[in-house]
């Protein structure tokens, strides 16, 4: 299962509108794969290590700086 983390108000809403380029190229290679919204600071670290305990392999950050950062420390 690949967990996707992704910061919808990252570079001026370009996260957000990532997210369905991202979700056709899972599919098309059909990945199983969950999108997660961040929702506000400290979302994303909090995101990474419940997808870590529930057994996900891959986690991906989409966003900026400020998102891989709490990613990796999550």
């Amino acid at each position: 299962m690949i967990k996707v983390i992704l910061n919808p108000v990252a570079g001026r809403l370009s996260g957000r509108a990532a997210r369905p380029v991202i979700e056709q190229h899972l599919r098309t290679h059909e990945l199983a794969h969950e999108i997660t919204e961040t929702e506000a600071v400290g979302h994303a670290s909090q995101i990474a290590v419940e997808a870590v305990q529930t057994g996900c392999t891959t986690v991906v950050s989409v966003g900026g700086d400020g998102t891989a950062n709490e990613v990796i420390n999550g």
